[in-house]
């Protein structure tokens, strides 16, 4: 636009100069008309070939700029297709295009290696530019998750309408909202994937500023961490389960009967803690295998479990030893009572897949009572173990309370 504005500056000014030279042709040759038409004829040819020429110097001067002007626009609009401008020379036209040629091999360069980056990883990788309100995200995106934008706006975004697991809601929207104010924030949270299933996913994202430090873009990643929490609370329930039995381990045990002796003082609840250990486990091991031994201490553990259920928990202590957490907050449960079932349970047996016959347990059972505030669990496993030893000498297979 600006040539043709300098091009009609040009020709207003040749027309002012020409007709001042008219003007001047005629005061002085006033007498001879002939002679004054043949001046203006003149005057308006100089005038057309001037134009003409102004106007092809302004073609050739500005081809390099409309070159320019017509990389920088399919730049503007994303088309890196072609967009090189390939100028001669060593004007100053020529030197911007070789520098923006330069940027725009980066710049090309730099998007193949993020495709290759993003074919090469599983992580699904996402830009959201502001200012335009434009959100995208990596295709692999559609191999994971159902659901599909309908636009480029955030508000479409899986962002705005996935669907989060309900217990990671809270967690999930205050991350969204840092990330739209600072660009920078991380989350853990379940989403449903295209099995229909809430999946781990490690959401995480960085900002990107201007000169002036405004938030312009935000990128981010979705990183599948499905498979290591499942594999982190596989670890925690080997920490605090004992592996064969699945019941709780000797720690686990110890650190769970003071949080429930804790909790049966606020409710002025008796709670007891009994010491079980089996009777010539030994022979079991010895006269049939370690693996008929096994079966008898998983049936043990399953045995203490069922009879205790929602008043206690049991774990196991060690070897052939047994311990069990009660609570007696029922008209119907007792210590007296659990020890009997217990003792008539495991008599009764269970028939062993291994030696395919019928194996009956015999155990001895000590019981000390939780009394006062809740303290460690040691001190009255002791005093339950101190008990059962009673029993032990006295003939076996029965229970005794610590006095």
């Amino acid at each position: 636009m600006k040539k043709y504005v300098n091009l009609i500056v040009f020709m207003i000014l040749c027309a002012l100069g020409l007709l001042l030279i008219d003007s001047l042709t005629l005061s002085l040759f006033d007498s001879n008309a002939g002679y004054s038409s043949w001046v203006i004829f003149v005057s308006f040819l100089i005038f057309v070939a001037l134009s003409v020429l102004y106007y092809i110097y302004l073609k050739i001067s500005t081809k390099k700029l409309d070159e320019l002007i017509r990389i920088s626009k399919k730049v503007s609009a994303g088309d890196l297709s072609n967009s090189r401008c390939n100028l001669k020379g060593k004007d100053e036209y020529a030197l911007i295009g070789n520098c923006l040629d330069y940027v725009l091999d980066v710049v090309y360069e730099t998007k193949q290696q993020n495709q290759i980056l993003m074919n090469m990883t599983n992580n699904i990788i996402f830009w959201y530019h502001i200012d335009r309100d434009k959100f995208t995200v990596s295709d692999n995106f559609n191999k994971v998750f159902s659901y599909r934008s309908s636009s480029y706006r955030f508000s479409d975004s899986f962002f705005e309408n996935i669907k989060v697991h309900r217990d990671d809601i809270e967690k999930f929207n205050h991350f969204k909202a840092v990330m739209l104010e600072t660009g920078k924030a991380s989350v853990e949270a379940r989403l449903l994937n295209i099995y229909n299933e809430y999946a781990w996913y490690h959401i995480l994202c960085d900002a990107i500023k201007n000169q002036n430090g405004k938030l312009v873009q935000i990128i981010g990643a979705l990183v599948d961490i499905d498979k290591i929490k499942h594999r982190e609370k596989a670890l925690e329930k080997l920490a605090s389960v004992d592996t064969l039995t699945q019941i709780l381990n000797r720690t686990s045990f110890e650190v769970s009967a003071v949080s429930a002796w804790d909790i049966a003082v606020a409710k002025k609840t008796n709670c007891y803690i009994m010491f079980i250990d089996l009777d010539d486990f030994k022979s079991f091991n010895d006269k049939f295998s370690h693996a008929v031994g096994d079966e008898v201490l998983v049936f043990v553990a399953r045995t203490l479990s069922k009879i205790v259920e929602d008043h206690g928990f049991a774990g196991r202590y060690g070897g052939d030893e047994f311990v069990l957490f009660l609570r007696e907050d029922d008209d119907d449960i007792s210590p007296r009572l659990v020890c009997e079932n217990i003792i008539k349970t495991l008599n009764l047996g269970f028939e062993s897949q291994v030696a395919k016959i019928h194996v009956g347990v015999n155990c001895s059972i000590g019981v000390c009572m939780c009394e006062g505030p809740a303290k460690n669990a040691d001190e009255i496993i002791k005093k339950a173990d101190s008990a059962m030893y009673k029993v032990k000498k006295n003939g076996k297979s029965n229970f005794a309370f610590y006095e």
